[in-house]
């Protein structure tokens, strides 16, 4: 679990990374398990289904080293921060299950997990929107990236949301990224 989900759940994304590059369902079938007692781990340490914040600093980093962060844990986004990145980094994972479970041709636990995700996703808005300033937990790209990429943004606030995303790549940071590894990913997506 070092890391957090982003690190952690590497076992649930790489399996179908493979499975789009080369189409072997076989290394699907075998990591299908895994991939469940992986985001099982995850549900157990939520409270009121929305993921907080577990073990040390380092077990639960979210987007790792943007630009003008480093390692220094002094100088880490708030832990909010990182709690709304790793609930939407869950969702992610959610849904790579659900793809799983779909080309393993489980429709059931597909939907199963679908409709865990729609069950999650208005939680984890109203844990962690800040409806006066209109962002997400810190005015920077990571955290309101994550939102809208996993659907947590309900569909009458997307709009605003993206707008703050591009105000903050290309006004705030004229142009340039502060995301850091996990984020840029995410963002390049």
């Amino acid at each position: 679990s070092g890391g957090g989900p982003g690190w952690g759940g590497a076992g649930c994304v790489l399996p179908w990374k493979l499975y789009l590059y080369y189409g072997d369902r076989r290394l699907l079938e075998r990591a299908y398990e895994p991939m469940r007692h992986y985001i099982e781990f995850l549900e157990q340490k939520c409270k009121n289904d929305v993921l907080r914040h577990y073990g040390g600093d380092w077990d639960f980093i979210g987007d790792w080293v943007p630009p003008g962060r480093g390692m220094d844990t002094s100088n880490w986004p708030p832990k909010l921060a990182a709690e709304l990145f790793n609930n939407g980094y869950r969702l992610y994972l959610w849904d790579q299950l659900a793809r799983v479970a779909a080309a393993l041709g489980r429709p059931e636990e597909a939907q199963r997990c679908w409709t865990r995700i729609n069950e999650i996703r208005p939680l984890i808005h109203a844990a962690f929107y800040d409806a006066p300033k209109q962002l997400y937990v810190l005015d920077e790209q990571s955290y309101q990236l994550m939102p809208l990429m996993t659907g947590i943004v309900p569909e009458d606030l997307r709009e605003t949301v993206l707008k703050r995303l591009e105000h903050g790549i290309l006004v705030k940071s004229k142009g340039h990224l502060d995301t850091g590894m996990l984020g840029t990913y995410f963002l390049i997506q």
